[in-house]
């Protein structure tokens, strides 16, 4: 592979030729903002704010299939911790209703920036315009808790959530991938959602 001092053009094979990554700044979470904040995390109680039909069907399928000993496995986006829900997540993970929980980078980098910081969920618009999205220095620590779970041959929920609770990150209480190392729960951080799951799919 030859270098652009040998003559290599910006069309070349050569991937660091197209892509100069100079320009690239890592700035302080402080100047980011975030749409959640530890304080708007919804607490854990009675809460009659969300209906829907088939909920309690759906409770009581979870039920049934963890008394005779059925793996229930719960699948999400970030969504759900960036909309303050991550204590009723961790319930059920606690309660041992949930026996794996796949989520996507965007679960796993939300999960980790509220145990770490308190806060999570950047404009999203905002900061792509600026080419600023994802960019922030503090959360650039969760490289190096993946470089170091594939040392320990760990998965990235299992290595995310060993770090967040063996340094005692201050709003482990709230993190998935922490209740998980806990509780002995597989959290896994690679999940994709390809296509939308049938009633056939589940044949």
């Amino acid at each position: 592979m030859r270098s652009q001092s040998d003559g290599a053009s910006e069309t070349s094979g050569d991937a660091s030729a197209r892509f100069d990554r100079s320009s690239i700044q890592l700035r302080p979470l402080a100047e980011r903002g975030s749409d959640l904040h530890v304080g708007g995390v919804r607490p854990l109680a009675a809460d009659r704010g969300f209906q829907h039909p088939d909920l309690p069907g759906l409770a009581d399928a979870i039920h049934q299939a963890r008394e005779r000993g059925a793996a229930v496995v719960l699948l999400l986006g970030g969504h759900p911790i960036k909309l303050g829900l991550s204590r009723y997540l961790v319930d059920l993970i606690e309660r041992g209703l949930m026996t794996h929980v796949a989520t996507n980078g965007s679960g796993i980098i939300h999960d980790f920036e509220l145990a770490a910081f308190g806060e999570t969920s950047e404009n999203v618009t905002k900061w792509i315009q600026a080419g600023q999205f994802g960019l922030w220095r503090e959360t650039g620590r969760l490289n190096d808790v993946i470089r170091q779970a594939a040392d320990r041959d760990q998965g990235l929920g299992e290595g995310v959530g060993r770090v967040i609770e063996e340094e005692r990150y201050p709003h482990r209480d709230l993190s998935l991938c922490a209740a998980g190392w806990r509780c002995g729960v597989p959290v896994t951080g690679s999940f994709m959602r390809c296509r939308r799951l049938t009633t056939d799919d589940r044949r």
